[in-house]
């Protein structure tokens, strides 16, 4: 086997790896790429009215809505979570979005208190967004 032959499979690996990236839209976090929110409800139970309209309302928006869990953290609070720093103008408009929506739709004295973006340490995809709703 000459060497012509050994890399013609090792370049046809390569053409196919660049195919599958530019069809994906390139790595997470770029345009085009929907973000993902994963609502954490607590203390209120996931299937609180408010709770399901506001994660059906998210959706509409065209976000990609996880179902909602009823985690609460309990030592930032209420909040956006984002994972890198190209998506902090996008936590923002979810954050914005929510606060929204409950100045709305929360029953009177039981608003949260105001979401905000908050930048995590913690490695998640790039297009990945915490929702602490309490």
């Amino acid at each position: 086997m000459t060497a012509i032959e050994r890399m013609i499979p090792i370049l046809f690996l390569c053409l196919w790896s660049l195919g599958q990236v530019q069809a994906q839209g390139g790595p997470p976090g770029l345009a085009g790429t929907p973000y993902v929110l994963f609502i954490h409800s607590g203390p209120k139970s996931p299937n609180d009215p408010v709770v399901k309209r506001l994660a059906v309302a998210l959706a509409r928006q065209g976000y990609s809505v996880r179902e909602p869990e009823p985690d609460q953290d309990k030592v930032g609070g209420p909040g956006v979570d984002y994972f890198d720093d190209a998506a902090k103008a996008k936590a923002q408009e979810v954050a914005n979005a929510i606060n929204d929506y409950f100045s709305q739709n929360a029953p009177p004295g039981d608003a949260p208190k105001k979401l905000q973006p908050r930048r995590q340490s913690t490695k998640n995809a790039a297009n990945y967004l915490g929702v602490w709703l309490y």
